[in-house]
């Protein structure tokens, strides 16, 4: 899976099970752990370098920026199975949060909300889980970023919806028959 951010230097990233995560410009890297995806924070977010998300078969989500090479912002450990996926929501109109979201083979779909600006600055995320009756294997937001699509090991779809309250579970929108 390839996600390239817009307007960065950096080219592309991708994620294999073989170990390696691979940056493409001009330099490559490979850092041992296995990596399931990748995710960039949306440059336009006002990020200060290049801020992506990776996905583990260790059942971490780690956070990586891009200045002064490899820095790592972070590591969740709020799966206990190969994280699948991992996708930053888009920031539209005047969010200030970075939305982060990971599914795993854990039947969880975690979903952490901070302020763009403190990014970097090693404070707590806010944290909403979701459990779902099969594993989850795909993320893909809404181009707004208020809702989460996710597709299960069986190929279903569950549709996320942002309850009142950030921290609680995400409300599950059911899909209409023709939509199945």
């Amino acid at each position: 899976m390839i996600r390239r951010p817009p307007r960065s230097t950096l080219s592309s990233s991708s994620a294999a099970s073989d170990v390696y995560k691979r940056q493409v410009s001009t330099q490559s890297t490979g850092i041992p752990w296995d990596a399931m995806a990748v995710s960039f924070l949306p440059h336009f977010a006002g990020a200060k370098c290049p801020v992506f998300a990776s996905a583990g078969c260790d059942g971490h989500v780690r956070l990586w920026s891009l200045a002064d090479g490899w820095t790592s912002l972070g590591n969740f450990q709020d799966h206990s199975e190969w994280v699948r996926d991992v996708a930053f929501s888009p920031v539209v109109g005047d969010s200030s949060f970075a939305m982060l979201a990971s599914c795993a083979q854990d039947k969880k779909v975690v979903i952490r909300r901070k302020k763009v600006s403190a990014i970097d600055d090693g404070s707590a995320w806010e944290t909403s889980t979701t459990m779902l009756e099969k594993g989850a294997w795909r993320l893909s937001w809404s181009p707004c970023g208020r809702m989460l699509l996710v597709t299960t090991q069986d190929s279903e779809c569950v549709l996320l919806k942002e309850g009142a309250v950030f921290t609680d579970a995400w409300q599950s929108v059911p899909l209409g028959d023709d939509q199945k």
